[in-house]
């Protein structure tokens, strides 16, 4: 999303947050300013310069206003009762909890042969996550040190979430996918606490993959403006820290990100986030794998050549595929319904749909990617 919509939404829920002040109802003008709080700060992530600095101060007052709304006592006796995790599980708030109860998403069935292309990060993935923790007695006859977390860094709508998904697969493990949202709380504090309950609940676990996805919105550079990101990335570096230690590789931390280069650099030393995989842009086999699932089943002309709407489609990441992929069903869903006949696709529409859906990836994106990459292999 741009800069723009989230500075939409903090609108939203700063207005929100005033109005429920005024008329008393301080639990939820508490909740909207820590939403208005968060929506300027992935605002920021989008700007440079000033401004950023700028949305980074107000997010941060912002906080400290939430911070100064105090709750009835009996709202914090009946929390202070509720238990901080529940089993292990998929990061899930509960509204009416001061903590955040984990639950996993179980084993996942997401599988490598399921995600389209991405051969190198599959063979990458094989070989530092996957054979260490299926064949340990090898490594540890040949002195081969493994663990560390990894990040998938990589232009948006790109699969990171699969990857992470069919690795929690292959390595028979709880999965747990965890958002800024299920972090930050409506407390002083909370953000903190959740962080902690975390990787207990993971911890409680044979087996887990935590999986943080945009990581960057939890693991900031640290000397902002912002006092939340300042108290809750020591705790996030802590808690990984010890959980690299005790967990004999039965636990796997893996982070995605679109912007890496905003990452507190503490994240990205051993034993912390130790491999950073690039995750690219689907090449043509992926592209032509996607229409070709796409529209499998689907009354095509015969004169319709997959293979070339595959070509140029370059530069598309695979959210863009699927949306033009919708857009050509739709032309022909649209014939349909006004003959009252069965239209089949054809070659004009892929053309209209090639000038109507365009990448949503900009090269200078992907060129600052690289160019981290390379900071990063000469550091």
């Amino acid at each position: 999303m741009s800069s723009d919509i989230f500075y939409r939404m903090f609108e939203e829920y700063y207005q929100k947050a005033v109005r429920a002040e005024e008329e008393g109802r301080l639990e939820e003008a508490k909740h909207m300013y820590l939403l208005a709080s968060e929506a300027l700060l992935k605002s920021a992530r989008e700007t440079d310069g000033e401004t950023k600095a700028a949305l980074i101060r107000r997010s941060d007052k912002l906080q400290c206003l939430a911070d100064k709304i105090v709750l009835p006592e009996k709202i914090y006796a009946e929390r202070k009762a509720t238990p901080n995790l529940n089993g292990g599980a998929e990061g899930n708030r509960n509204s009416d909890e001061n903590t955040t109860i984990w639950r996993s998403f179980g084993k996942t069935n997401v599988r490598f042969e399921d995600i389209a292309g991405l051969y190198e990060v599959k063979e990458s993935i094989q070989k530092r996550v996957v054979m260490p923790r299926q064949h340990p007695e090898l490594y540890e006859l040949f002195h081969r040190e493994v663990g560390g977390g990894i990040l998938l860094y990589g232009p948006p709508g790109t699969g990171k979430t699969m990857v992470a998904k069919a690795i929690a697969n292959e390595v028979d493990a709880d999965f747990f996918s965890v958002r800024c949202s299920d972090i930050v709380g409506k407390y002083f504090g909370e953000a903190e606490k959740n962080v902690k309950s975390l990787f207990e609940a993971a911890r409680a676990c044979d087996a887990a993959v935590v999986f943080f996805d945009e990581f960057e919105a939890l693991a900031s550079k640290r000397g902002s403006d912002s006092s939340v990101m300042n108290r809750l990335v020591p705790e996030l570096l802590s808690q990984m820290d010890g959980f690299s230690e005790a967990t004999k590789n039965n636990i796997l931390v893996l982070g995605a990100t679109n912007r890496p280069w905003d990452l507190d650099s503490a994240f990205l030393r051993p034993p912390r986030l130790t491999e950073k995989i690039y995750v690219g842009l689907p090449d043509y086999e992926a592209r032509l794998y996607l229409m070709t699932k796409a529209f499998q089943g689907v009354p095509c002309d015969t004169q319709v050549e997959l293979g070339n709407w595959a070509r140029r489609t370059d530069g598309y990441n695979a959210a863009d595929i699927v949306a033009f992929c919708g857009f050509v069903k739709d032309l022909a869903i649209g014939r349909s319904v006004q003959s009252g006949s069965t239209s089949c696709i054809v070659e004009g529409d892929f053309t209209e749909a090639l000038q109507s859906v365009h990448s949503s990836v900009q090269s200078q994106d992907i060129d600052r990617l690289r160019r981290w990459e390379r900071e990063q292999k000469g550091s």
